[in-house]
């Protein structure tokens, strides 16, 4: 009895040392490190920490979310803004190409070197600025920057993630004080929440082990979600269909206005001689459905959005490249980073290169201009 006793003491002993050890480490917590965008990123400006320059070992953000060593691909990345807070290894002033997007122009998981608009240079031989952040309405942010305004580019490129693609306003409008919706507090309410859970997952000696471990054990009863197995037996991780946004029907995703709002952003640029093309970058489940469950995959409706909203523009007279028809035709090897849900190098670098191939095609409107 008395062994039991001490045993249990003991016991209580390290729990309350563990509990002290983790609250302990809690108050040294900084942002989340998985990857360079979490550090200095800015959501309120829209763009990230000016002329600032990281290099660090990095995994994906569904490498993190697993709490699983075995599929996280760790690799190096130089992660370099310039002094306005975009992905620039250094300053370009009045640039002839403007590469706009979201996080896969901005070049999510990857290393300086690999991104699209740095691929887009070398292949054009002068500089491409990189005018992208984690925002859907990147026309609009595009629109409002004095120094696009002063001096307009030649070719503006628009290369949003088809996920996340929707009817937007062109234009920002600032909005009169209103009483807030109970909709809007819920999420206030989740967003906190969220961020609780966040701290409680930071790159944490004893936290972090601690979730290794317990999804280890957890990984023994249940598959891991989002694991996915590729034709040459490789294992990567991906959205699932629902997530990547591929379930709903053009019409529910308001495919009409869709392309009303790519056609009037064409239009804008164009009246003020502009060249714009319009490149979508499609989704790992419209490149490799085969890798999705074959119920997951029999959900998909017949008349995709993006296939819809490329016919659609292109009827309108906005030039486009296809970056579906350009993937599907070198899908091997595997074009999406293993434990992230963005592009890869090769990925990019193949929008680069058809980016450069159709930049040198001059449109017939514009070999007609005096």
């Amino acid at each position: 009895m008395r062994s039991l006793n001490q045993s249990r003491r003991l016991v209580i002993v390290i729990a309350l040392l563990w509990v002290f050890l983790g609250g302990f480490s809690l108050l040294r917590f900084s942002m989340p490190g998985f990857r360079p965008w979490e550090r200095i990123y800015d959501v309120e400006a829209r763009h990230f920490a000016p002329g600032r320059q990281i290099e660090m070992n990095e995994i994906g953000d569904l490498g993190y979310k697993t709490w699983n060593r075995g599929l996280q691909a760790q690799r190096e990345t130089r992660f370099s803004t310039d002094r306005w807070g975009y992905r620039n290894p250094s300053d370009i002033v009045a640039p002839e190409v403007v590469v706009i997007g979201d996080s896969y122009v901005a070049g999510s998981g990857l290393s300086d070197e690999e991104t699209v608009s740095v691929r887009l240079a070398e292949r054009l031989g002068a500089p491409v600025y990189n005018f992208a952040g984690e925002v859907l309405n990147a026309p609009a942010l595009f629109m409002r920057d004095p120094r696009f305004v002063a001096q307009r580019p030649g070719v503006v490129i628009w290369a949003p993630v088809a996920r996340g693609i929707s009817a937007q306003p062109l234009f920002f409008k600032e909005s009169e004080p209103r009483p807030r919706s109970l909709g809007e507090w819920l999420s206030d309410s989740s967003q906190v929440i969220s961020a609780a859970v966040e701290r409680v997952n930071r790159d944490n000696g004893l936290v972090r082990e601690a979730r290794f471990a317990v999804q280890g054990l957890v990984g023994r009863w249940r598959e891991t979600p989002r694991v996915r197995q590729l034709a040459n037996g490789d294992t990567v991780l991906a959205l699932s269909l629902w997530e990547q946004n591929l379930l709903a029907t053009p019409e529910q995703r308001n495919v009409a206005h869709c392309i009303e709002m790519v056609t009037t952003f064409s239009q804008i640029l164009e009246r003020v001689g502009v060249r714009f093309v319009f490149s979508p970058v499609p989704e790992s489940g419209t490149i490799y459905p085969e890798i999705f469950d074959a119920a997951e995959r029999s959900r998909l409706p017949r008349d995709a959005f993006l296939d819809q909203l490329i016919a659609g523009v292109r009827a309108r007279g906005v030039e486009v490249v296809d970056l579906k028809e350009v993937y599907l035709r070198s899908p091997t090897p595997y074009l999406y980073l293993p434990d992230d849900s963005h592009w890869n190098a090769r990925a990019a670098d193949l929008a680069a290169a058809a980016w450069a191939r159709n930049l040198r095609v001059v449109p017939a409107a514009q070999s007609e201009r005096p």
